[in-house]
């Protein structure tokens, strides 16, 4: 993954030079439980955190919560306490449609997303951890499978894009119909006298 935002890049030294960071800027989504708590903190741990969220989106299509706040999402709630096998079990049932049964989370990728999203940064791993971890050394698909794979997404986003606009048809053509029938009016549209 390679990624590039450098609309709020600083130096990880700080202001101070003492690695610790107080801005608070960004994509709330994204942010680590740290920056939206409004601590310090350090660049590397949730810069680790946003990624974390970027390849679970890659990886699933959705999002894995809304704001990483263990008060008010109740998904982050599950990672916060440690209850990892709700918060996959969640995840699991969005994707049940198209796995016939099969867990469509490997185990070495929960392991990873586990870690990457922990609530504490300490606990977070670091670049050279991820570099080394199960996941990311595993299995690749090859190229016929990344572009099967493109094919079936795209043809799904297109399939509901195209419902969306047959949908919108369909509720102006009612709001049309409804403005031009009026029972109290003519053919011609004027008012018959009483």
């Amino acid at each position: 993954m390679k990624i590039a935002d450098f609309g709020f890049a600083t130096s990880l030294t700080g202001k101070n030079g003492n690695g610790q960071l107080k801005t608070y800027l960004g994509t709330e989504s994204y942010m680590a439980p740290e920056i939206i708590l409004k601590k310090s903190y350090k660049g590397e741990a949730v810069d680790i955190f946003a990624c974390g969220i970027i390849l679970f989106i890659m990886v699933s299509g959705i999002p894995p919560f809304l704001k990483a706040d263990a008060k008010t999402d109740r998904y982050y709630r599950h990672i916060y306490r440690k209850e990892f096998a709700e918060f996959w079990d969640v995840h699991e049932r969005h994707r049940a449609h198209e796995t016939n049964g099969e867990q469509f989370y490997s185990e070495e990728f929960r392991d990873l997303i586990n870690a990457m999203f922990a609530y504490k940064p300490s606990d977070r791993p670091s670049i050279e951890q991820i570099k080394n971890h199960p996941w990311f050394n595993g299995t690749l698909p090859n190229i016929d499978e990344l572009k099967n794979e493109f094919a079936e997404r795209k043809e799904r986003v297109e399939a509901e894009v195209q419902r969306q606009r047959e949908e919108k048809k369909e509720e102006k053509l009612r709001a049309q119909m409804e403005v031009q029938y009026d029972p109290e009016t003519s053919y011609t549209g004027f008012r018959p006298y009483c």
